[in-house]
C-alpha cells in the first residue's frame, strides 16, 4: 500500500474533504492572491475554501507557474512569463 491510500485512509471520512483522484489539475483559481478553488484539464472549475497542490515534484511546480504563482527571487508578482501573469510570490516555492 502506498503512502498516499495510508494517510488518506484515516482522512477519507472527513466532511471538509473531498478527493478526486485521477482529476488532472490545470490551474489553481485564485481570489486576488488567494487560492479559492481549481480549474480541471476538461475546464470544469471546483470551488474550496483551501487548496493544497501535492501533485509530485515535477506537476506541482508547473500546476503553480500556470496559476501565475511564483517563487520570491524566480518571476517578480505583477510581471510576465511567457502567457500567464505572475500575481503573487511566495518563499519555498520550487
Amino acid at each position: 500500500m502506498s503512502t498516499a491510500l495510508t494517510h488518506l485512509a484515516a482522512a477519507r471520512g472527513r466532511p471538509n474533504l473531498t478527493i478526486r483522484a485521477g482529476t488532472a489539475v490545470d490551474r489553481v483559481t485564485l481570489r486576488g492572491t488567494r487560492a479559492r478553488g481549481i480549474r480541471t484539464a476538461g475546464g470544469e472549475i471546483i470551488e474550496a475554501d483551501a487548496v493544497v497542490v501535492t501533485a509530485g515534484a515535477y506537476a506541482s511546480p508547473a500546476i503553480l507557474m500556470r496559476s501565475g504563482i511564483a517563487a520570491v527571487g524566480g518571476v517578480a508578482a505583477g510581471r510576465r512569463r511567457g502567457k500567464v501573469n505572475c500575481v503573487s510570490s511566495a518563499r519555498g516555492l520550487g
